[in-house]
C-alpha cells in the first residue's frame, strides 16, 4: 500500500500530464486531491522547524500555481509543479516524521 507521501508525489506528476495534455479538469481534480497533503505539511511542527526555509518555497510556489490557475495558464502550473513543487515535495519528505496523509 502506497504511503499519503507517495500518492501526493503520483497527483502531482499526474497534474503535469493533464496539464501539458490539455486535460484540464482532471488537472483541477487531481490538484484538490493535493490540498490535504500540503496542509499536513504546515501542521507537522518537525518540517516547520527543520525546514521552514523550503516550506517558504513551497508555499511561495503554491501562491504562485494558484496566481497561473486563475490566468489559466496551464503551461506555467505544469512547469512550476513539474520544477519547482515536486522537486521540493520530494526532499521534504525525507525529514518528515511520518506519512503525510492524502484521504
Amino acid at each position: 500500500m502506497q504511503s499519503g507521501a507517495d500518492t501526493t508525489e503520483i497527483y502531482l506528476a499526474e497534474i503535469v500530464t493533464s496539464c501539458r495534455l490539455g486535460d484540464y479538469g482532471d488537472a483541477s481534480s487531481l490538484i484538490n486531491r493535493c490540498i490535504p497533503s500540503f496542509e499536513a505539511l504546515q501542521k507537522d511542527p518537525a518540517i516547520a522547524s527543520a525546514r521552514k526555509p523550503l516550506l517558504d518555497k513551497i508555499n511561495f510556489s503554491l501562491e504562485t500555481v494558484v496566481l497561473m490557475l486563475g490566468r489559466k495558464d496551464w503551461v506555467a502550473v505544469a512547469d512550476i509543479i513539474e520544477f519547482e513543487l515536486l522537486p521540493m515535495w520530494t526532499d521534504i519528505q525525507k525529514t518528515s516524521t511520518g506519512p503525510t496523509t492524502v484521504p
